[in-house]
C-alpha cells in the first residue's frame, strides 16, 4: 500500500518515470500496481489519491483545507487567503468572486492529518 511520498504529490522518487518499473536508489520501485479487492477491503497505492489531496497553490498536502463554495475548488486556507490579497478570482477556474472573495471560502470540515491504518468498526470484530 505505500507510495504517497512527500510534498508535491508526485508520489514517485528519483529520475524514474511514473510506471517505468525502474528501481530507484534506496529500493523504491515505482511500478504501478492496480487496486485489489479482498472481501470488503480495497488496497491501492496512496499516490493515486495525491491529485485530490494536494493544494495547487503551494503543491503541498492540504493544511486546513478550505473550499470556494462557488466552484468547489479546494486549497490550503492560508494559501487561498493569500491569493485573495491580489485577486478576486478562483486560481483554478477564474470564477469571479467579487466583491469579497473571502465570503466564498468555507472549511472542508475534515482534513488529512496523518495517514493511519484503517479504523476498526464494531462489525469488523469476530463474534
Amino acid at each position: 500500500e505505500g507510495g504517497g511520498g512527500g510534498r508535491g504529490g508526485g508520489g514517485g522518487g528519483g529520475a524514474a518515470a511514473e510506471g517505468s518499473g525502474a528501481a530507484v536508489p534506496g529500493g523504491y520501485d515505482d511500478t504501478y500496481a492496480p487496486p485489489t479487492l479482498s472481501g470488503r477491503e480495497l488496497t491501492f497505492q496512496t499516490r493515486v489519491l495525491n491529485p485530490y489531496l494536494v493544494c495547487t497553490l503551494c503543491m503541498g498536502y492540504f493544511s486546513d483545507a478550505s473550499t470556494i463554495i462557488e466552484c468547489l475548488h479546494t486549497f490550503c486556507r492560508r494559501c487561498i487567503l493569500a491569493h485573495f490579497r491580489d485577486s478576486s478570482h478562483c486560481p483554478t477556474c477564474n470564477a469571479n468572486l467579487e466583491p469579497n472573495p473571502r465570503d466564498y471560502v468555507r472549511p472542508c470540515g475534515r482534513t488529512l492529518h496523518t495517514p493511519t491504518t484503517r479504523p476498526r468498526h464494531a462489525h469488523d470484530t469476530p463474534t
